[in-house]
């Protein structure tokens, strides 16, 4: 017994060793996508970034184009840059390409006022995931009095087109309490994200005010502000003048305008459903010249809005598209989150 107990030992230090790698390598790897990963993928890609606005660092989506002949510009690095807050000039930590992969999630209106475009809708989005890079992952959520995730996020574009086949058209409208369930289901997403949203934008809650959502558009407003998330609106508007000059829909316009602007992404109009693939293949191909910058914000500011500006040096012609601001919150509510 004696002569066996170093082997003994040394067997016990090599298990306990072996069992505490591969506990730390699980420990390391849970966290590598907030979404749950396709089961059919075998790789899970990440950028190792992790997008979320706290003390330590604050991530803008920035677009650099150059309006004498619209094009996007590329090759830019973290020098090139000037970025300030509140009027401040902040050092940037760090300038993620734009070739990194982006999660997109279409949020679908097929309330009764879309339902004479759906097959146009289905084929738009089709054709939309075939322009997103291979990394790239999409979702689908649609929306009318309810909304329903019928895609997780996936790269399976065979699963995207099967998932389409479920979109069809349902009755009213609640427009805010949709993009709300899109906030929370991008929300712990590690890496960049957008949503894409199509829809005429009037929520019924604007024709009644009993009616509709139960989020009002101001804490719609506070969450998108709050978000690293780009939004991209494409607004439908009425069939007839007299329609398109109600003022529900002329609400309706601004707030998908504000919610586009505030986040930096942009809004559509949609003169002819037969438009929709030209803009999704516009959001294609701006998502795919999109830096994101980082950088650490000024720790003794109070907390509260934080007015972001970025410019390109030297280069003051250049039409540059990024948020216009964050919330800065105090670091017992940073905390209160981690800890939930």
């Amino acid at each position: 017994m004696e002569s066996g107990f170093p082997f003994v030992m040394f067997m016990r230090t090599a298990i306990f060793r072996v069992l505490l790698f591969w506990s730390v390598i699980a420990f390391v790897t849970s966290g590598a996508a907030a979404w749950p990963p396709d089961p059919a993928e075998s790789v899970v890609l990440d950028s190792g970034y992790r997008f979320k606005i706290d003390a330590d660092w604050v991530y803008v989506n920035v677009s650099v184009r150059d309006p004498r002949n619209h094009s996007n510009i590329l090759g830019l690095t973290k020098e090139d840059f000037l970025l300030y807050e509140d009027q401040f000039l902040r050092p940037v930590d760090s300038c993620i390409p734009a070739e990194t992969p982006f999660n997109l999630l279409l949020l679908m209106d097929v309330s009764a006022s879309t339902s004479p475009f759906v097959r146009i809708l289905r084929d738009s989005a089709l054709e939309l995931g075939g322009q997103l890079g291979p990394a790239d992952r999409i979702a689908i959520m649609t929306f009318s009095s309810g909304s329903r995730l019928i895609l997780p996020p996936t790269s399976d574009r065979k699963k995207l087109k099967s998932a389409l086949r479920l979109v069809a058209p349902d009755s009213a409208t609640a427009f805010y309490d949709a993009l709300i369930s899109a906030f929370r289901t991008v929300g712990s997403i590690a890496g960049r994200k957008a949503i894409v949203v199509f829809s005429d934008g009037v929520d019924n809650q604007l024709l009644n005010p009993n009616d509709g959502s139960r989020t009002s558009f101001e804490t719609l407003l506070d969450v998108a502000r709050r978000s690293d998330c780009l939004i991209y609106s494409i607004f439908l508007p009425p069939a007839t003048a007299n329609e398109a000059r109600h003022p529900a829909v002329l609400k309706a316009e601004q707030q998908m305008q504000i919610l586009s602007s505030e986040t930096g992404g942009r809004m559509y109009k949609l003169q002819k459903v037969e438009d929709l693939a030209a803009h999704y293949s516009e959001i294609a191909q701006d998502l795919r010249f999109i830096y994101t910058l980082a950088y650490a914000p000024n720790a003794s500011a109070p907390s509260g809005w934080r007015a972001l500006k970025v410019q390109v040096k030297g280069q003051p012609e250049l039409s540059i598209r990024a948020r216009s601001g964050y919330f800065k919150r105090q670091e017992s509510e940073v905390r209160s989150q981690e800890a939930e």
